[in-house]
């Protein structure tokens, strides 16, 4: 079990590089303004991938280059359950995204309800 620890302790202070924190804690409510897209900036191209509620697209934000991922709940999700796990999903991504760095992954430029 000490080995585990060890191993996972290491493995997660090796991605900790990759995250600009800032020296705090950086919650999904505070980056709502932040990154706020400019809809009148943004084009959308042709859609390359989707999943169950999301799509993304191929786009151009400000003259650059750009994936757009377009999430909607289901149309039979009466009570809300799925929408309010849909956003919270929403919120977490875009707080990770927007603090995570590195070669292999696309940079987070923008995000709008």
């Amino acid at each position: 079990m000490k080995n585990y620890d060890k191993m996972k302790s290491r493995k997660e202070s090796s991605w900790t590089k990759y995250f600009d924190h800032g020296g705090r804690r950086v919650t999904s409510v505070e980056m709502a303004d932040e990154w706020m897209v400019d809809l009148s900036k943004l084009f959308l191209g042709l859609r390359f991938a989707h999943g169950a509620h999301s799509q993304l697209y191929h786009g151009i934000y400000k003259d650059e280059p750009v994936a757009v991922k377009i999430i909607r709940g289901p149309d039979d999700d009466e009570n809300g359950t799925l929408a309010a796990r849909l956003e919270k999903q929403f919120n977490r991504e875009v707080t990770h995204l927007s603090h995570l760095h590195h070669i292999n992954v696309i940079k987070f430029v923008a995000a709008c309800r």
